[in-house]
């Protein structure tokens, strides 16, 4: 049975998007909104709003040489980075 991860919201889209991917970089990226935006009720809102878009979740590293993606928004900070929607 396959999932339209369009209609998950809030918490249960949060959960899907780490466990369906666990071990995965995206999933890890994931994890990190709440590091971003520490308002566990913008970052759910924001993530529907990501998934509902099309567009995905990026951590850059500047340490790395990491370079922001044209036409990305800035969510907030993680550690050693930053996260954004492209």
């Amino acid at each position: 049975m396959d999932i339209d991860v369009k209609k998950l919201k809030g918490i249960d889209l949060y959960y899907y998007l780490t466990s369906e991917y666990s071990g995965t970089e995206y999933a890890e990226t994931v994890s990190l909104l709440m590091y971003a935006e520490p308002d566990r009720e913008k970052a759910l809102v924001l993530l529907e709003k990501m998934v509902q878009d099309g567009k995905r979740l990026v951590a850059i590293y500047p340490g790395n040489g990491d370079v922001v993606p044209r036409g990305a928004e800035l969510v907030g900070d993680i550690p050693d980075g930053a996260l954004y929607i492209a």
